[in-house]
């Protein structure tokens, strides 16, 4: 097992374990419950027909007695019942922190790949299912290789989170931005279709090139990123792998057509660039 599976399943079985005694915890309280009734029933016929004082006073502190008995029992329960519950909330919510750590980037704070490949399929289905547009666009950063050469890897890293914030800004609530690997990330555009995804990709590569990129050590302003974007539209029946390969096959072209543009994939298999 996968040390996510492992974790989900070792929190899965306590809550279980706290299900269980939860469960535990009701059933003595209701022989608990039984035996308080019988005891006022058996207090009632012993009253009914008393007309004795003492006798009267012998019943009612019998009934005094099992009430507060029953009383202590039922805080008891209380307090057993507010333990379980906490632990089960606790480790439920453990279980989403794991799934959300499972899915999601850990440099950019976008869904990974995993988690990519996931919602593609479920945006396909319901494109598929809809009959509705959907499209993939892809972005490669251009030169990455001299950020983190001429000024290291954790500047690097800075250009890759700042690239994935200005995918975040540019995108709608139902789309899904993501980190595909290394320096390049994918969209998925549900209910979009080609013209719309154009302009998407165009947002990006525009947004993503007015970013001051500065040295914070030195404050000296660095040379702009710019991104190569490609664009394919879903064709219903095909697989995730294809259509990534066509947005893929339109992101090198606007590669080794001078980078900094986008290419979106038309109807009729032929490629157009967008730039400045």
């Amino acid at each position: 097992l996968s040390h996510e599976a492992t974790e989900i399943k070792k929190a899965s079985d306590r809550i279980q374990s706290a299900v269980t005694r939860v469960l535990d915890y009701l059933g003595d309280t209701n022989s608990e419950v039984v035996t308080y009734g019988k005891a006022l029933e058996t207090v009632s016929g012993k009253i009914e027909n008393e007309t004795d004082i003492d006798a009267i006073r012998d019943v009612v502190g019998g009934i005094l007695a099992e009430t507060k008995r029953m009383a202590v029992k039922s805080r008891k329960l209380e307090g057993q019942l507010k333990t379980a519950t906490d632990e089960i909330i606790e480790l439920n919510e453990h279980i989403q922190y794991i799934r959300q750590e499972a899915t999601t980037d850990a440099l950019t704070g976008l869904p990974n790949r995993k988690h990519f490949n996931d919602q593609l399929e479920r945006s396909m289905y319901q494109a598929k299912e809809g009959k509705e547009a959907l499209c993939l666009v892809m972005a490669d950063i251009d030169h990455f290789k001299k950020f983190n050469d001429n000024y290291g890897h954790l500047f690097g890293d800075q250009v890759l989170w700042l690239v994935a914030n200005t995918l975040v800004e540019c995108v709608k609530g139902r789309d899904i931005p993501a980190r595909f690997g290394g320096e390049e990330f994918a969209i998925i555009l549900p209910r979009t279709n080609i013209h719309g995804a154009k302009k998407v990709g165009q947002d990006v590569r525009l947004r993503v090139a007015s970013k001051k990129v500065i040295r914070k050590a030195t404050g000296e302003e660095l040379s702009s990123i710019t991104i190569s974007v490609g664009v394919a539209e879903y064709r219903r029946g095909e697989k995730a792998e294809d259509l990534i390969q066509r947005a893929d096959n339109a992101l090198y072209r606007a590669k080794n057509q001078g980078r900094n543009q986008v290419v979106i994939e038309a109807a009729c298999d032929e490629d157009v660039a967008m730039q400045d």
